[in-house]
């Protein structure tokens, strides 16, 4: 996915995430 904001605060995450 794009760059998806965890809860961590990181707008860097350009990983594979599901979690929206």
């Amino acid at each position: 996915k794009d760059t998806v904001t965890t809860g961590y605060g990181n707008a860097e995450v350009d990983f594979n995430l599901s979690y929206e």
